[in-house]
């Protein structure tokens, strides 16, 4: 378990040899925002920046938790990620914390351009992001593929069908675990400068964090039934697939608590 080397924002991830197995999400300043920190969870990081090193450190002497800053993290033989803090009452420690809790939590549970859900009843708790198709119908794991080319990958040919097509645009998805492999991008137009790029699938906004922006796959994404967790991701589409409603939006609501 430790710091995600690959990049800013920062966030922590837990490694089983090479492969990844949960990660926090990205660190905004305030939260991760890819877990509930809105409980006793919510204290302790920060973000230190020494000769232009970023170091994140939780710091016990400035936040406290029931009256103690006695806690512990701790990673464990099966590979959970578990946060404690002392009772004092009991004399043990109580676990308040764990990653991953639920099976949306386990990295890319539902492959590349796949959507992890535990509001949905049952067990299909997987789809496809709006405007993709799942690849394998027997296996979650290969993802989803794109329905339609965007204009940007469309050949060039004789096909009027498929070269006079209005210009890709977003969709808006809200409460969402943002994709994993993002790139900060200083600039005030993040959407024209996600549109500038062919290799551009998808950019949020994020306070404390600016422009985001993912190329190529959309890797580990959930959404979140709660309000106050996730963020808004804008996924690329062609001009064809935008207003369609692939999924039912009552099926996967964003409900304020």
């Amino acid at each position: 378990m430790g710091v995600d080397p690959q990049g800013l924002p920062p966030q922590i991830v837990v490694w089983e040899g090479d492969r990844r197995k949960w990660r926090s999400g990205y660190w905004d300043g305030r939260v991760f925002n890819g877990v509930d920190m809105t409980g006793s969870f919510l204290h302790g990081f920060v973000l230190n920046w020494d000769n232009g090193e970023r170091c994140l450190v939780y710091n016990d002497n400035e936040f406290k938790v029931n009256g103690t800053s006695s806690v512990r993290f701790q990673i464990g033989w099966d590979g959970i990620e578990r946060e404690f803090i002392w009772d004092e009452n009991v004399k043990r420690w109580v676990e308040i914390q764990q990653g991953p809790h639920n099976q949306c939590e386990f990295y890319n549970y539902c492959g590349d351009f796949g959507v992890c859900d535990l509001s949905v009843s049952g067990s299909a708790i997987c789809r496809c992001l709006q405007g993709f198709e799942q690849k394998d119908k027997k296996n979650w794991s290969s993802g989803c593929k794109r329905i339609t080319p965007l204009k940007g990958d469309q050949k060039n040919g004789n096909d009027t069908q498929v070269n006079n097509v209005g210009d890709d645009g977003f969709l808006e998805s809200i409460c969402m675990k943002l994709p994993d492999f993002a790139n900060v991008v200083d600039t005030k137009d993040c959407e024209g400068t996600c549109l500038g790029n062919a290799s551009c699938t998808a950019y949020a906004v994020v306070v404390g964090i600016g422009c985001m922006i993912w190329y190529g796959d959309l890797v580990d994404v959930q959404h979140f039934e709660r309000g106050g967790i996730g963020n808004t991701l804008q996924i690329r589409l062609a001009h064809s697939d935008l207003g369609k409603v692939l999924v039912p939006l009552d099926l996967f609501p964003c409900m304020v608590l």
